[in-house]
């Protein structure tokens, strides 16, 4: 049901986008229609031969040793929000942004229907991000974040990061903090390439989110839980189904901010259950930074784990063991990536900033993300990325 009402208001969403250049708004255009853009012009390089690092997880390939990279950080993004009534909008944003080897791919990140009530509710209803951590929404707004790239290489949970559906967002204060909640309801599905030919579909029809915020002038407070019954498929090439599996996902996250006079501190931990198939998995990252000005010198931390089922369970279509078998118990596998850098963030415009980040990265043994190495015994980089971010 949700996901027929969706695909219809998406429908009406391009024909209404469609028909605004039939309509002649004259002067006063800018008050029915707002498109707004973002941009990063970048540059990265390696130090250690053997290695590569990509700046997103969705990228197949990055820079090598010897190499400057000018296509893995860049990226354009545009949103276009139209008025429909004084309560009524409808917003979509597209992206151009680089997937593999100098290729670039356009798709749409989220595309809904807006409603303000007037009574501190606004109803949704359209494609949206997860909004599992501040970066998830904001993955590819740089200019919005003080690093060069997310704080997290988090491609969602359980392999989603956007679903379609409706939410509720409903903000409040008491005395001088802000509140802020949002509920969400709708279906996810999205595919991703595996380690084999083919490729992997992730499918829920009841993808639920909830998220609470409390914001004051020295900080904020956030948390926010997932919840999918989520139908895992393994497609050969030829689209043959190799496994069929349904499985739990849940994810809890926490996100703080401490402000004190120039200094500020933001942090974020996270934890993603899957009940199987998929390792269990644990993240967490740390920005600390100093303005001075335009200018702001900064560290950043961050942490990525996964937590392997057991050994000795038998994979989703695997041929039984024989009769009395009895298969050895293994200790879990963990995996992890960890990134510690520093850099300097300096705003030249009002609107867009320089950003030098300099990065020692520990890479993960298998299941690389950020980093791909030819060796797994020799895991570890040092990476220089320039960034140039800008909102218009």
């Amino acid at each position: 049901m949700i996901r027929k009402i969706t695909q219809k208001l998406l429908l009406l969403f391009l024909i209404s986008s469609s028909l605004v250049h039939a309509i002649d708004l004259g002067e006063d255009a800018s008050e029915y229609l707002r498109i707004n853009g973002f941009a990063t012009i970048g540059a990265s390089t390696i130090f250690e031969k053997g290695q590569e690092f990509r700046a997103y997880t969705f990228q197949k390939d990055g820079v090598r040793d010897g190499e400057i990279n000018l296509v893995n950080n860049t990226l354009l993004g545009l949103q276009a929000e139209l008025l429909l009534t004084d309560s009524l909008s409808a917003t979509v944003q597209g992206l151009i942004r680089n997937d593999y080897d100098k290729h670039y791919n356009v798709e749409l990140d989220w595309a809904y229907f807006s409603y303000d009530t007037g009574y501190d509710l606004t109803l949704r209803a359209g494609k949206f991000r997860l909004p599992l951590f501040k970066s998830s929404e904001l993955t590819y707004v740089g200019y919005a974040r003080t690093s060069v790239r997310p704080e997290l290489a988090v491609y969602g949970a359980g392999g989603f990061s956007s679903y379609t559906g409706v939410d509720a967002l409903y903000k409040t204060h008491t005395g001088t903090t802000d509140l802020s909640f949002q509920l969400g309801y709708g279906y996810a599905e999205e595919h991703t390439p595996p380690e084999f030919p083919g490729y992997r579909e992730f499918k829920s029809d009841n993808a639920f989110i909830a998220k609470a915020t409390a914001e004051k002038e020295v900080g904020l407070l956030s948390m926010t839980y997932f919840r999918a019954n989520s139908d895992f498929l393994n497609i050969a090439p030829n689209g043959n189904i190799r496994h069929d599996t349904e499985t739990l996902v849940q994810m809890l996250s926490v996100e703080g901010e401490l402000h004190y006079e120039n200094l500020s501190l933001e942090v974020g931990l996270g934890k993603i259950w899957v009940d199987k198939i998929q390792p269990d998995e644990y993240l967490r990252y740390g920005t600390l930074y100093y303005q001075m000005g335009d200018w702001r010198p900064y560290m950043t931390y961050s942490y990525k784990k996964f937590e392997e089922k057991p050994r000795g369970e038998r994979p989703p279509g695997a041929r039984p063991p024989p009769p009395g078998f009895v298969p050895p118990p293994g200790p879990a596998l963990n995996r992890y990536e960890e990134i510690v850098g520093i850099g300097v963030r300096y705003d030249f415009h009002e609107q867009a900033a320089l950003k030098i980040q300099l990065d020692h990265v520990d890479g993960m043994e298998s299941q690389p993300q950020l980093l791909i190495s030819d060796d797994q015994n020799d895991r570890k980089a040092t990476v220089l990325t320039i960034t140039v971010d800008m909102v218009f």
